[in-house]
């Protein structure tokens, strides 16, 4: 608990730190790092509504433990994130992400793509707010790939 809560902290040090931290424990225990803080991370990911600053200390978090993890990481956290119709939250967090994450999230370049694609498509709710995140998400996206990640991007879209 007390290194989720650091991983979230404002503070850049901080966070530095913890992610640090993090990387000792999993180290020690292993995956149990893990399954105790990134489940605790997606929810507040998800419960944090329109509650800007709590939704901000998820990202830090997740962003953080990433930075480190995103191999291991990132197949769990892709599914969660794409699923549709893509929430405003989740367009953020994949976008922030991405640009912690670009030279292995290229890896899920078709899922994401895909679901971005169509979620946009078939946007029929009128969420503004929502299809602009989508839209940042998916520049944002393709922003942080690196040189090989815009020929799978290129591959993709074509």
């Amino acid at each position: 608990k007390v290194v989720q809560d650091a991983l979230c902290d404002d503070d850049e040090n901080v966070r530095q730190m913890a992610a640090a931290s993090f990387q000792k424990l999993h180290s020690s225990v292993g995956n149990r790092a893990m399954d105790e803080v990134v489940p605790a991370l997606m929810v507040a990911l998800e419960s944090s509504g329109d509650d800007a600053s709590r939704l901000q200390r998820a990202l830090n978090g997740l962003t953080g433990i990433l930075s480190f993890r995103s191999k291991e990481l990132l197949p769990y956290i892709i599914p969660r994130l794409i699923q549709t119709p893509v929430t405003t939250n989740h367009a953020k967090a994949l976008g922030s992400i991405a640009a912690v994450t670009g030279e292995t999230i290229i890896f899920h370049t078709k899922p994401i793509l895909l679901s971005l694609m169509n979620d946009l498509a078939s946007s029929t709710d009128g969420d503004k707010e929502r299809e602009d995140s989508v839209r940042e998400c998916f520049r944002s996206f393709c922003a942080h790939s690196d040189g090989a990640g815009v020929n799978g991007l290129i591959s993709e879209i074509a």
